[in-house]
C-alpha cells in the first residue's frame, strides 16, 4: 500500500486508510513500512506519517524542517493497544504534509503486513 501526500502552495494535504474492526482483550498491532518524508524546505515546513486508533495516536514519524527516509523496511513489533480491548474500534493510517511557501514537500508511505493480534472474529458471535 503506498499513501502520499503533497500540498500545493502555502497549503496542507492529507490521505488517509481507515478500517473498523472489534478488538480482544490483549490487542497488539504489526506491521512494516517504509518512509519518505520529506520537508526540508524551512523550519515551517513538516512531513508526517501516524497510526491511530479511535483519533489516538499510537505511533507517529514526523520531519519538521529536514528529510526522513526509510532505505530498508522498518518492522513495528507489538504496539500495545491494551487501552483499547474489548471493544470495536477504527485503524487509521495517515501521511500528511504541510508547507507555508511554494516548494517541494511531501510525505510518502509504503505499508505492508498489518496484524492486529487478538481481534474478534465477529462471525463466530452473531
Amino acid at each position: 500500500m503506498l499513501r502520499q501526500a503533497i500540498p500545493g502552495p502555502s497549503a496542507r494535504a492529507r490521505n488517509r486508510f481507515r478500517g473498523a474492526l472489534t478488538l480482544g482483550p490483549r490487542p497488539e498491532l504489526s506491521y512494516v513500512r517504509r518512509l519518505d518524508l520529506n520537508a526540508a524546505v524551512n523550519d515551517y515546513t513538516s512531513a508526517s506519517f501516524r497510526v491511530l486508533v479511535d483519533g489516538i495516536v499510537v505511533d507517529e514519524v514526523t520531519a519538521i524542517g529536514m528529510v526522513h527516509q526509510e532505505n530498508e523496511w522498518l518492522r513495528q513489533s507489538a504496539l500495545d493497544l491494551a487501552r483499547f480491548a474489548n471493544r470495536e474500534v477504527t485503524l487509521t493510517l495517515e501521511v500528511a504534509a504541510y508547507s507555508n511557501i511554494y516548494s517541494t514537500v511531501y510525505a510518502k508511505a509504503w505499508v505492508d503486513q498489518v496484524t492486529i493480534s487478538n481481534t474478534v472474529d465477529v462471525a463466530a458471535h452473531c
